[in-house]
């Protein structure tokens, strides 16, 4: 019996859309670890553009590899999938691979799901910066709904979460955390000292801001 799918060989963009059409997932899914970048890069997009949660776990691997126009693509469609690839990308956060935390975090950063808050605060501890920036980030884009555990992070014992958590209070800008920051001020760790009076007046100029807007 012949196959109605192209050989993998020969496949072109062109075969790949066609898959589109057809509405062939699992097509669509083999041809994300096509050797052509081309191909994985308009396989992942059209994924991205179906929407189907099958396709969060192959994508995942794909944000796991090594070649970075797959990867990207990868968290763009993830992103579009949205919600059913949140807990997915949580255990990526829990990874060894250091690259692939970090594009877990820029697409949770956009879907914006606080689902993902304990794990990104857990994140403000790991040994890598760029990982805890990207915790930073993601954490700031939830907003407030990340406020309360951001607020217990403060109390940890270890000062890099802490220097984290005031970075990404004074982000996200919310009036309940200045307390909580103000009680940062007197940190033993002169960088969280820091940080929490630059979050302070990140939060006075955004309240400053909203009052001249509403006036």
């Amino acid at each position: 019996m012949f196959s109605s799918r192209p050989d993998a060989s020969k496949i072109s963009e062109r075969n790949v859309e066609e898959m589109y059409r057809k509405r062939d997932i699992e097509g669509l899914i083999g041809f994300l670890k096509h050797r052509d970048s081309n191909i994985q890069q308009e396989a992942a997009r059209f994924l991205g553009m179906m929407g189907d949660p099958r396709a969060a776990e192959p994508l995942i691997q794909v944000l796991k590899g090594e070649n970075k126009i797959g990867q990207a693509s990868a968290a763009v469609a993830l992103e579009k999938i949205g919600a059913p690839a949140v807990e997915p990308l949580i255990q990526v956060l829990k990874d060894k691979d250091k690259n692939a935390q970090v594009w877990a975090e820029v697409v949770l950063r956009k879907i914006k799901d606080p689902r993902a808050v304990e794990a990104l605060v857990q994140a403000l501890r790991d040994e890598e910066s760029v990982v805890r920036a990207g915790a930073v980030d993601a954490l700031c884009e939830i907003g407030g709904l990340a406020v309360e555990p951001l607020i217990q992070a403060l109390k940890d014992e270890n000062g890099i979460v802490r220097l984290g958590a005031v970075a990404a209070l004074g982000g996200i800008g919310d009036v309940r955390a200045v307390e909580a920051l103000t009680q940062a001020t007197i940190d033993e760790d002169v960088r969280v000292k820091i940080g929490a009076l630059i979050a302070l007046e990140k939060i006075r100029r955004k309240i400053a801001e909203k009052a001249g807007n509403s006036a």
